[in-house]
């Protein structure tokens, strides 16, 4: 991808730099150094512009959205190290997953996971 062909895209896709730079987790500097040709723009920003075009028009809004909401946390796997208060230690895993929490732990060094169940009325990072 050529400076012109990312310029190109920006404007196709209705995006600013700093948008650009928001959805790529870049620097707008970053954006701007592509943009003038001084460093040519990396593979995975370009991989990034091809499959932008290929998300519908819902999915872009959301994304928007989202980057103009500010830092939160994203729906996903997340991978948690946590020690109790009695000094018990594990590993766990949250999925967070269209407004839901689910979650599956097991004491450190320990391989027997239990089956994921919906965390529910989390509030100050605890389940009720």
């Amino acid at each position: 991808m050529t400076a012109e062909d990312l310029k190109n895209f920006l404007v196709e896709a209705r995006l600013t730099q700093s948008d650009f730079a928001g959805l790529t987790d870049v620097s707008p500097r970053a954006v701007t150094f592509w943009l003038t040709g001084k460093r040519p723009v990396p593979g995975p920003i370009a991989a990034f512009a091809r499959l932008w075009r290929l998300l519908p028009e819902g999915l872009r809004l959301i994304e928007i959205g989202r980057l103009k909401k500010g830092p939160s946390v994203r729906e996903g796997i997340y991978a948690i190290g946590f020690q109790s208060p009695s000094g018990g230690a594990g590993m766990g895993t949250l999925i967070f997953d269209s407004g839901r929490i689910y979650g599956a732990d097991a004491p450190a060094g320990g391989s027997n996971w239990t089956t994921p169940q919906a965390v529910s009325n989390c509030t100050r990072g605890q389940a009720e």
